[in-house]
């Protein structure tokens, strides 16, 4: 099972680096490393050499934003707590860079969701997505991921989600 895991860790660091680029655009703030012998058993979509977000797994999804967050709040230094320094403009990114890079993911996050789930003109195929994200967001939840958390609930009360009406009407109460 180790060499399994060895040989899927090229392409798990592949899919958080294509997370993170859909989530932060072409900039990759930091290099996500996993350590093989730690990873759950990935959860890998059919098809490996080209994949939508549809074919993801939901946890998988989650996992992987976890990483990465993880990767940015490990790098939250104390003094960057003091005096609330990433509120100031001027500041911000020269006294608090990782909690300005936190604010910039949570923000990117509830974008990029809200845009996945808008962006879909046919409503059954928005109703797949919007679900989708409630998963994300259940697994996160599971993985006490609150920052991930609360990035998809943004996105799934902004106005352009929640105006789409005829969608919720079909979406799963439970």
């Amino acid at each position: 099972q180790t060499n399994q895991l060895t040989s899927l860790a090229p392409f798990l660091n592949n899919l958080a680096e294509l997370l993170h680029k859909n989530i932060l655009g072409n900039k990759v703030e930091s290099a996500v490393y996993i350590d093989p012998q730690k990873i759950p058993k990935s959860i890998l979509p059919t098809k490996l050499d080209q994949f939508y977000l549809s074919d993801l797994d939901p946890k998988e999804i989650a996992r992987q934003m976890t990483i990465i967050e993880s990767q940015i709040f490990k790098s939250i230094q104390p003094r960057e707590l003091l005096n609330q320094a990433w509120t100031h403009k001027t500041l911000k990114d020269s006294v608090a860079p990782n909690i300005s890079a936190i604010i910039r993911y949570f923000n990117r996050v509830s974008c990029w969701a809200a845009t996945e789930m808008v962006k879909l003109e046919q409503i059954p195929n928005r109703v797949a997505m919007i679900d989708k994200f409630i998963q994300i967001a259940i697994n996160l939840k599971e993985l006490r991921n609150y920052n991930g958390l609360q990035a998809i609930l943004a996105a799934l009360s902004s106005t352009p989600v929640h105006r789409l009406k005829k969608t919720w009407a079909m979406v799963d109460s439970k």
